[in-house]
């Protein structure tokens, strides 16, 4: 009955998966054909209205044998729309996830601690899929960047973005119990949680590091660039290189995952004699506010600094990441610390309420249990 049932799941899962793939691919082909004709028709009207005469422009043939114009790498950089990645990575995940789910019922489950990185990073995927023209819009308000639209297709950056949560939220997300799981009755103290939360933070923020720059410079200025990949590639000739701000960045990672995964662990725990969808989203409330009070002050200092080479006050000059902690603390006090704190909240809290139940649902289908 039950396993029969199962199986017929499974051989229904691979096919349809692989369907969803190809014409995900044939749709975004089709949408860039599409986008790449309206293109041209604006370039030939907006020629014709100057009185110009439209020459297209044609690339010029030669002996480009063993030129970079031939590699794979330049033509994905240059000839691929964001679009376009964005399908092929969605595919690729949607095959791992695939491949994985088939598995799950087997006597001790291979590979967990990947089934459990998958699981988290995928919830934070389609988190940062569904809220990213919110963060788009967020960036450019920040920064005086060009207007956008909540619901326009066009999403700059979004394939950083997406490796950006399938790497740290999978990482932090995915190590915290397999940490705690390989510390034994150890994993279970508060004090070891916090620092196993920390530590998954300060290694996702490390590795994530280049991806959050080229999603931000791509969000702020999408037309300096063809595609995530363009924007993390020239990351190594542009001023800082691709670690610049991984010091704040590290410390408010550290901060906020270790007071944010034991916030939720402990409100799970609460909550375990209620309906399992109650423990997850108050979970997720109270890891949203655990988080957002851990990592605020780093947050402040962080955008201080950012933003100290262009002020021309010279108290706002700092050295160093304490120093500017410090300045903050004597003039403004511990409340100033915390400015902003409703805010961001606000903005933090649609992405855990999406995020924990994925999370819950994703690892029980891949056979990782709950979290």
């Amino acid at each position: 009955g039950a396993d029969r049932y199962d199986m017929r799941c499974q051989l229904f899962v691979f096919p349809a998966t692989l369907t969803t793939s190809l014409y995900l691919l044939q749709g975004e082909a089709l949408w860039r054909r599409v986008c790449n004709k309206r293109k041209l028709q604006r370039s030939v009207n907006l020629r014709t209205r100057k009185g110009a005469n439209f020459v297209p422009v044609t690339k010029a043939k030669g002996n480009t044998e063993g030129s970079m114009e031939n590699s794979m790498i330049h033509h994905v950089r240059y000839g691929w729309s964001e679009e376009r990645c964005l399908a092929w990575l969605v595919s690729l995940v949607l095959l791992i996830f695939t491949g994985l789910a088939a598995t799950r019922h087997f006597e001790g489950p291979p590979y967990l601690t990947l089934r459990e990185i998958i699981a988290g990073g995928s919830a934070a995927a389609i988190a940062e899929i569904i809220l990213y023209p919110i963060e788009v819009l967020k960036v450019r308000l920040q920064t005086g960047g060009s207007r956008t639209s909540l619901f326009s297709w066009h999403r700059p950056g979004v394939v950083a973005g997406t490796i950006r949560a399938l790497s740290y939220h999978g990482l932090r997300l995915g190590l915290f119990p397999a940490v705690k799981r390989l510390l034994g009755d150890s994993g279970d103290d508060l004090i070891t949680k916090l620092f196993v939360g920390a530590a998954c933070g300060a290694l996702g923020a490390l590795i994530v590091n280049p991806l959050d720059l080229a999603k931000t410079r791509l969000q702020r200025d999408p037309k300096r660039y063809t595609n995530s990949f363009d924007a993390l590639l020239s990351l190594p000739q542009q001023q800082g290189g691709a670690w610049v701000g991984a010091n704040a960045a590290i410390i408010r990672a550290s901060a906020g995952t270790s007071a944010q995964l034991v916030a939720y662990d402990m409100t799970k725990s609460l909550f375990s004699q209620s309906p399992p969808l109650v423990g997850v989203l108050l979970g997720a409330i109270v890891a949203s506010a655990a988080y957002v009070t851990a990592a605020a002050p780093f947050d402040l200092v962080k955008s201080r600094i950012m933003v100290a080479p262009s002020s021309k006050n010279i108290d706002q000059q700092y050295t160093s990441f304490p120093s500017c902690f410090f300045h903050i603390y004597r003039n403004e006090g511990i409340p100033g610390l915390f400015r902003g704190w409703f805010p961001a909240f606000l903005r933090l809290l649609p992405t855990t309420l999406l995020v924990f139940p994925l999370l819950e649902r994703f690892r029980i289908f891949l056979g990782a249990g709950a979290f």
